[in-house]
């Protein structure tokens, strides 16, 4: 179980990452659509039919270090 929650952790930091690179300026994310995305792969990742998630996320440009702890945060949650 720690282990699989160190590997979800690391994939929020790379989709963080990724976002950053595909992103005009390199130090900002949108944060709803990132959002979005994490939670997304993370209800993915349960491998379950009967979960299920509708998110509803504002389009918030954010630098890079507020976004990756959120992100963090948001998939602790999820989880």
């Amino acid at each position: 179980a720690a282990l699989a929650s160190a590997a979800d952790r690391v994939r929020t930091i790379a989709r963080i990452h990724e976002q950053l690179y595909r992103s005009d300026t390199a130090n900002t994310v949108e944060f709803g659509a990132y959002l979005e995305a994490l939670a997304e792969d993370l209800v993915a990742s349960f491998s379950r039919d009967d979960v299920s998630l509708v998110t509803e996320a504002e389009a918030v440009e954010l630098s890079s270090d507020i976004a990756a702890p959120l992100g963090l945060v948001a998939a602790e949650l999820l989880m």
